[in-house]
């Protein structure tokens, strides 16, 4: 789904809940876990990610762009 005012192709979701992947959220699926973000990355070839967590602390922002820059 992309809304035409966005600049922004979704490819797919990351959720911490495993039993979640393969579903689909809005029409976009689950493509995994926190641990599988470096693989997708460059499965995908993703050039950004948006991190939506309000719930996250500073670490785990900071967990999760470690993972990032692994690629």
């Amino acid at each position: 789904m992309r809304l035409p005012q966005s600049s922004y192709f979704p490819v797919g979701f990351i959720d911490d809940d495993p039993q979640k992947k393969n579903t689909l959220i809005h029409g976009i699926r689950v493509l995994g876990v926190r641990g599988d973000i470096p693989d997708l990355v460059r499965d995908f070839k993703i050039k950004e990610i948006i991190i939506a967590i309000p719930s996250a602390t500073s670490k785990e922002i900071r967990g999760i762009m470690e993972k990032i820059k692994k690629n």
